[in-house]
Order: C-alpha cells, then sequence, then structure tokens
C-alpha cells in the first residue's frame, strides 16, 4: 500500500472515533439534562441557609442573656433562680444549641475562640452553672421523692396488734 493511502485510512478512522466520542457525549448530555429536571422536581425550592454572621448575632443575644444574668445573680449574692430566670436559661441553652448545630451544619464552625458549645458558655459562668444545675438537681430530687414515698409506706410493714 501506499503512504497516502494508509494515510487517509487513519485520517478516516480517526474521524470516525471523534464522530463517535462527539455523539456518546451528547447522549450521556441529554441523560444528564433529564437527571437533572427529576432532580429539580424532587426539590423545588432550594435550601435556604441563613448568612453565619446573623446565626452568630442569634447565638450571641442569647449568651448576652446569660451573662446579664451572671452579673445580676453576682451583685443580689443570691443563691437561687426565680422559675423565670429558670426558662430563660433553657430557652437561652435551646437557641445556644440550635445556633451551634446549624453553624456545623452548614459548615461555618469555627471553632472554640469564636465558636462556643453550651457547656462551653456555662463554663464561663460559674454563678450561673452552679445555680442552674442545683435547680435541676433539686427539680429531680423532688420528682424522685415523691414517687418514692407512696412506694416506701406500701413497703412499711404494719406492726403486729396481737403482740
Amino acid at each position: 500500500m501506499e503512504p497516502i493511502a494508509l494515510a487517509i485510512i487513519i485520517l478516516l478512522l480517526l474521524a470516525l472515533v471523534c464522530l463517535v466520542m462527539y455523539f456518546s457525549y451528547l447522549q450521556q448530555n441529554s441523560k444528564l439534562d433529564e437527571i437533572n429536571a427529576r432532580l429539580s422536581k424532587l426539590q423545588p425550592y432550594p435550601s435556604q441557609r441563613r448568612d453565619p454572621k446573623i446565626i452568630r448575632q442569634q447565638r450571641a443575644a442569647s449568651g448576652d442573656q446569660m451573662l446579664l444574668l451572671e452579673a445580676a445573680l453576682q451583685n443580689s449574692q443570691r443563691e437561687d433562680l426565680t422559675p423565670e430566670e429558670l426558662q430563660g436559661i433553657d430557652a437561652a441553652r435551646d437557641t445556644f444549641k440550635a445556633c451551634a448545630d446549624e453553624l456545623k451544619n452548614d459548615g461555618e464552625w469555627m471553632g472554640v475562640p469564636f465558636d462556643l458549645e453550651w457547656f462551653e458558655l456555662l463554663e464561663r459562668l460559674p454563678i450561673v452553672k452552679r445555680l442552674y444545675r442545683a435547680s435541676e438537681f433539686s427539680v429531680m430530687g423532688e420528682s424522685t421523692l415523691v414517687e418514692e414515698v407512696p412506694i416506701a409506706i406500701a413497703n412499711q410493714k404494719k406492726p403486729d396488734s396481737s403482740a
């Protein structure tokens, strides 16, 4: 065979390979478009992510309430928390944990100097922590006492009147 004929055959084979690759690319693109259309039907609305600054501001407001409570307790030197204060601490804890979870889920969590967990905040508020823990234990103690009293009464032996 002549070299020119061999070159033409090789060019035709290369052109054929390029055509096959181009049509397979088009076919894959059309399948990808179909998959994207199905996914967009499943998820019509993209998930709304809040700005990390807004989340941190909400968490900071919650932490500020705790700092104000710590300062008030330090000035008044009380040894107990009112029910309203306990509810405020519970609300602050829920807000603090929700904000931390949201930052972690969004990949915006920066760690200890910038982002604190709930227990890390409580470590910085020793009076609130001590009184909050004491109130938790007193509530738990009262509930167990209430449950144990009927059991203890039922388990007591009745005095033997025949003796």
